[in-house]
């Protein structure tokens, strides 16, 4: 894919994931994606993306406001990410690494 206007990439990437097509959504993704949320590990690389897909936001909307964001993520990924930085620490060869060219 050519390089976009960030907004005309952006917003079809949201309206897939709205759909639910999360298919789609992927496509849009950069092989070498780097999705990072404050607070979580930094998530490398397309298909780990794709993986943490079904633990996106939730939005209840009532009388035109926004009354519920659920922000979930899974909990079981973090403490393994968590306790494999905590093992790099001691051991560099556990560390993840990041992709080729980044």
């Amino acid at each position: 894919m050519s390089d976009s206007a960030p907004v005309a990439v952006v917003e079809p990437f949201l309206e897939r994931l709205r759909a639910a097509d999360v298919d789609g959504a992927v496509e849009l993704l950069a092989d070498d994606l780097r999705y990072e949320n404050t607070g979580l590990p930094t998530v490398r690389g397309r298909e780990r993306v794709r993986s943490i897909f079904g633990s996106l936001n939730r939005f209840d909307v009532r009388d035109g406001r926004i009354a519920l964001w659920l922000d979930r993520f899974d909990y079981m990924t973090t403490l393994l990410a968590t306790l494999r930085g905590l093992v790099g620490v001691v051991v560099p060869a556990a560390r993840s690494r990041p992709p080729k060219g980044a």
